[in-house]
């Protein structure tokens, strides 16, 4: 049977190779104080990748553009009154084509180049430090 989820996100692993060491995007949020990977909730009407590029662009200021799915996530919180939500939440990892971090929207506050190690420290959930790492191992040896 197929699982319904109340509500459906996606975003993206934004990176970028120097010297051989792979970069992701992440994003800082003062009011909670954690590191986060881009990400939001679909529109009516948008198709999921849509919404990842939407998303990514909105929150890192970056143009990107999907390479290929990584993965989806999914957990279950309380809201405000008390209802358990089941979410999904479809990644991608993408590839800067253009862009500001300084045109990033206000949901955070800091949008930054991270390596896959700082990532994994920085990071507060292990659902995304497990996509850093899933989306190192496939974007490695990409040049």
């Amino acid at each position: 049977m197929k699982k319904i989820y109340d509500r459906i996100s996606a975003g993206g692993l934004v990176y970028k190779i120097t010297n051989k060491d792979v970069f992701f995007v992440i994003c800082f949020k003062k009011s909670t104080n954690r590191w986060h990977l881009p990400k939001g909730t679909q529109e009516s009407n948008e198709n999921i990748k849509n919404t990842a590029i939407r998303e990514v662009q909105e929150e890192t200021g970056l143009k990107v553009c999907i390479k290929t799915f990584l993965s989806n996530i999914e957990y279950s919180f309380k809201n405000e009154i008390n209802k358990i939500i089941n979410k999904q939440v479809v990644f991608y990892t993408m590839v800067p084509t253009g862009g500001s971090f300084s045109d990033h929207d206000n949901e955070f506050d800091e949008v930054k180049w991270a390596s896959a190690k700082n990532c994994i420290i920085l990071l507060q959930y292990e659902n995304e430090k497990k996509l850093v790492q899933k989306a190192y191992e496939m974007v490695k040896f990409d040049e």
